[in-house]
């Protein structure tokens, strides 16, 4: 671990990496903490979150650039790199045009680590804002069961639902942990 961090860190490399995981448990979980929380190794967390987001900006280029599909391996990829580590969850959409075509991508709700608050209405109302006319909704699970809840099933039949009549499609539903991406268009839930 240490090897890696010398980059960031240099000859305290280690030092560092024992710091990291005492304090927040891994050193992936270190690069999703909230700013604010950084302590004495500010520099080095920002030095090594930037690294990061230069990397999911990449895919997240690489992704843009053709139809968007819902099982295409590098959209999962890039949203297990996004949503996986985090210790909460989080809703976050792909916004497409009506040729599957990427329009942008945010995080639109977050919750505890086992339930979300957000608005569909805060949703639908984005997706106007992009011009979109599909939506790819994902979200995490941080217990790492990427099985959906009852509460997850319900409510992706009320957003689909709401998206229908008011003419957006919603492509699919994904559930994402850090190692598996879970589809409700292909369990047949969607």
């Amino acid at each position: 671990m240490a090897s890696l961090l010398e980059p960031f860190a240099g000859a305290d490399a280690q030092a560092v990496a024992t710091r990291l995981v005492r304090r927040f448990g891994s050193i992936h979980r270190a690069l999703v903490a909230p700013h604010g929380v950084d302590g004495e190794d500010a520099d080095v967390l920002r030095t090594m979150r930037a690294a990061r987001a230069l990397v999911l900006a990449a895919a997240r280029e690489d992704i843009s650039r053709r139809r968007v599909k819902a099982d295409d391996p590098g959209l999962h990829a890039y949203l297990k790199d996004l949503l996986g580590p985090h210790a909460y969850e989080l809703l976050h959409v792909v916004f497409l045009d009506g040729r599957h075509g990427y329009l942008g991508d945010e995080s639109i709700a977050s919750g505890s680590a086992g339930r979300l608050t957000g608005s569909t209405r805060h949703l639908v109302a984005r997706a106007f804002d992009l011009g979109a006319r599909a939506l790819i909704l994902a979200h995490n699970h941080p217990s790492g069961s990427a099985r959906p809840s009852p509460e997850d099933v319900a409510a992706t039949a009320q957003i689909a639902r709401i998206a229908a009549e008011l003419d957006l499609a919603l492509i699919d539903h994904l559930i994402v942990t850090r190692h598996e991406v879970f589809s409700f268009r292909a369990e047949g839930l969607l």
